[in-house]
């Protein structure tokens, strides 16, 4: 019974971050709504890489916090209640930051897909570094020990992670060339 609340619970969630994000896409970036010919043509694709930029950047980032509101809590407090039920919100927060990356990974190779006939380096490049760690990813999650330690080596590359962040504002950057 509680496994299906957290279920539905996470469905409702992401249900929200999509329509969260698809908003914000389209009315918060004023070259999302642009129609093709317009000054920053492209509208949907455009919208659709926000929206990858986005979702990315949620499901990292709460990850991010998660892990380290944890830290700071069994320094601060020490091993109690309170880091426990941080201890058991593990699940749910990864659950979360793999539907928001998925969905991320989904808008933006849809994007690229779209606008594929402006193909560069950079965004070759991008494709290439977000598949490698999305499919590290779902490896580390749904494997064995002996592949999950290979898989985290992989996933957890600071570099990796920094060539990612680098490639996307390089694409950003020279979009419009």
């Amino acid at each position: 019974m509680l496994a299906t609340r957290r279920r539905h619970l996470f469905l409702v969630i992401v249900a929200a971050a999509v329509i969260v994000f698809s908003t914000v896409a389209a009315a918060g970036f004023p070259e999302a709504r642009a129609e093709d010919g317009e000054e920053g043509g492209g509208g949907g694709a455009v919208a659709l890489g926000w929206a990858a930029i986005g979702a990315g950047t949620l499901g990292t980032g709460s990850l991010v916090a998660y892990k380290l509101s944890r830290r700071a809590m069994i320094a601060i407090v020490g091993s109690g209640g309170m880091t426990r039920s941080l201890t058991l919100a593990y699940k749910p927060a990864l659950n979360f930051h793999m539907a928001m990356n998925l969905i991320g990974y989904a808008a933006g190779m849809a994007h690229g897909l779209i606008l594929s006939g402006g193909a560069d380096g950079i965004s070759i490049s991008l494709a290439l570094v977000m598949t490698v760690m999305v499919a590290s990813g779902a490896l580390m999650r749904f494997t064995s020990s002996r592949a999950r330690l290979f898989n985290m080596q992989v996933h957890g590359q600071v570099l990796l992670v920094a060539l990612l962040i680098l490639l996307v504002l390089l694409h950003i950057s020279t979009a419009d060339d």
